[in-house]
């Protein structure tokens, strides 16, 4: 009779163990953030700490995307740690969900102020997309993550 207790008191023990790994598995899973593969660069400066191409970034609050930027290029400066982007698309969320895009040719994204810089290189304008399809276009555009505001030169 204790050989039988035995027996079940460790196979129970073994599905508890089970069920615990399985749960920790799951929710250590579901916790991951989604990051792009990105393709490192040869091209480094001696001004640049780190050069990428394909470049993705994107920021989320309370589960929801508050905004992410795509660039063909980006280094990250040795001197002050900010990012270079080139020929790139910022996408800003709104809290009701609707999204307002500009394009430009080049930003400079500072990471600790959470704030970004877009300008134009002789092409085409800064272009600012509204989900309403209104169209702005300026030179230059700030914008600032902390206040959610974009201003223009």
């Amino acid at each position: 009779m204790k050989y039988l207790n035995k027996v079940r008191f460790l196979l129970l023990a073994g599905i508890v163990g089970a069920v615990a790994m399985t749960a920790f598995f799951l929710i250590s899973t579901s916790r991951t953030e989604k990051k792009a593969p990105v393709s490192a660069s040869a091209q480094k400066t001696d001004d640049t700490e780190v050069s990428i191409r394909n470049f993705n970034m994107e920021e989320s609050e309370n589960g929801k995307t508050s905004w992410k930027i795509k660039a063909d290029h980006a280094e990250k400066m040795k001197e002050d740690g900010r990012i270079k982007l080139h020929n790139l698309e910022l996408v800003l969320f709104t809290k009701e969900g609707k999204k307002v895009v500009v394009t430009g040719d080049e930003g400079l994204y500072d990471g600790e102020k959470k704030e970004m810089t877009v300008t134009r290189k002789g092409g085409e304008p800064t272009r600012v997309l509204f989900d309403n399809g209104y169209l702005l276009t300026t030179t230059t555009l700030h914008w600032t993550d902390a206040d959610k505001v974009a201003r223009t030169d």
